[in-house]
């Protein structure tokens, strides 16, 4: 394993994880990597997700920032 490989996969998330960071279901969390509005890949029955990229994608689409009850409101 590359030490690229290494880094990104530290840098993976389960779904869980990713939604007690989001304060959502897992659930909820699964649906968004289904929809692609969340970057994320497949790996077996579980979806990983790239905690750098999933910050940068709520802090560009301030739509599901909002919708995630993440704008400050």
């Amino acid at each position: 394993m590359s030490h690229r490989e290494i880094r990104s996969s530290l840098d993976m998330i389960s779904a869980d994880e990713a939604a007690r960071i989001l304060r959502v279901s897992p659930r909820t969390v699964r649906r968004l990597c289904m929809d692609r509005k969340i970057p994320a890949v497949k790996v077996g029955s579980q979806w990983r997700i790239d905690r750098t990229e999933l910050m940068r994608t709520l802090a560009r689409d301030s739509r599901m920032s909002c919708w995630l009850g993440m704008d400050g409101k």
